[in-house]
């Protein structure tokens, strides 16, 4: 307040009546005007903190700004540590900035190489058939049904996987049609009218699954995320799925086909 005051009273013309005096309304007016200033200063200088991560007010703003989608599951520093590695992201295909990176947003998870340690020429491949299902969704072994899932089973945890992680290579969508006619359809009664070959009551939308090459020399494009120790699993929210998957899509290299050992639960 003080800084202001003595600009404006260098601004001011010379001469008695513009002696600013303590004693006099003309001092308490532009003393008043001071507080203009200070809310000025102050607005400057939360703007200026708004350029970092920890300390930003405008967080939803930034999040939309780089497409950081369903935080309504995380805390408010959660998500401030998911923008701050958004953020600092300047790119690379190395398995530690790519490690590092989805530690940083909040997932415990480790990137494997293709081959088998130790690291030595020529490199041992790792076979993918032993480790992920082409599938994009892991296989539980308590899905209704599962000859697995029986009553006392040991293994039958809630969450817990045959073993097997998933491919991860692209989430597009594919249409099938819904036929009246499939084996089974409580629709396909005899005499049913609407019961015509090939009718279809719409469309049921699949995400399209990917098939293990069989051919060995293609295996070295394969990358895996899971464990600490290969081939173990990590564990992640089932909330946050759909981002975690979309950060591997994002930013790892496009010829890699990520094998995801992960349970979600």
């Amino acid at each position: 307040m003080a800084n202001f005051f003595r600009i404006i009273q260098h601004l001011l013309p010379k001469g008695r009546p513009w002696n600013l005096t303590p004693s006099k309304q003309l001092r308490q007016f532009f003393e008043g005007l001071t507080v203009i200033g200070d809310d000025l200063k102050a607005f400057i200088d939360d703007v200026y903190m708004d350029l970092f991560p920890q300390s930003t007010r405008e967080l939803a703003e930034w999040e939309t700004q780089f497409n950081l989608q369903n935080a309504s599951n995380l805390t408010e520093q959660q998500r401030r540590d998911r923008l701050a590695a958004t953020w600092a992201a300047t790119g690379g295909q190395s398995p530690s900035y790519l490690q590092n990176l989805l530690q940083d947003n909040g997932f415990d998870v480790y990137v494997h190489e293709w081959w088998e340690p130790p690291d030595e020429q020529p490199r041992t491949v790792r076979n993918p058939n032993l480790y992920i299902n082409a599938s994009i969704d892991p296989v539980y072994i308590t899905e209704m049904g599962e000859v697995l899932a029986e009553m006392g089973e040991v293994s039958m945890e809630m969450g817990e996987t045959n073993g097997l992680g998933y491919l991860l290579v692209n989430k597009v969508t594919t249409a099938e049609r819904n036929y009246l006619t499939e084996m089974g359809d409580t629709d396909t009664e005899m005499g049913e009218a609407a019961m015509e070959m090939g009718e279809f009551t719409g469309f049921i939308f699949k995400l399209k699954d990917y098939v293990i090459p069989a051919d060995p020399s293609k295996w070295g494009y394969f990358v895996y995320v899971g464990g600490q120790t290969f081939p173990d699993f990590a564990t992640l929210p089932a909330e946050r799925r759909n981002e975690f998957e979309t950060l591997l899509l994002k930013y790892f290299p496009g010829h890699l086909w990520i094998g995801v050992l992960v349970s979600y639960v």
